[in-house]
């Protein structure tokens, strides 16, 4: 799973995390598809944000072939930041099926 974008953190201390979701689920196996972003000032902050990994299971057992939804989420880890995805940009998401043996 590749998902690329513009990542922006703005007011005072704090920060967040982006992570991806398959059907619904964090990946459990090989270990989550996520991204941090903290700082310890009131800047506006935008940068690349970039997630790459390779996803077997969820906590629901291992990703099997077929049709599944994917979704990239945002939320607080710490303080009170101002979190957003795809400021003035266009996100991009890659998904490839990998083939046993793996």
């Amino acid at each position: 799973v590749t998902w690329a974008s513009t990542i922006r953190r703005m007011t005072q201390r704090g920060g967040g995390i982006w992570y991806v979701l398959i059907d619904g689920r964090p990946c459990k196996t090989p270990a989550p598809l996520d991204e941090l972003l903290f700082q310890n000032s009131g800047t506006d902050t935008h940068m690349p944000g970039l997630l790459m990994g390779y996803c077997r299971a969820t906590d629901r057992g291992v990703i099997g072939k077929g049709r599944h939804s994917i979704t990239v989420m945002v939320k607080q880890k710490h303080g009170r930041a101002d979190l957003y995805s795809g400021w003035d940009t266009t996100s991009t998401l890659e998904v490839r099926e990998m083939c046993p043996p793996f």
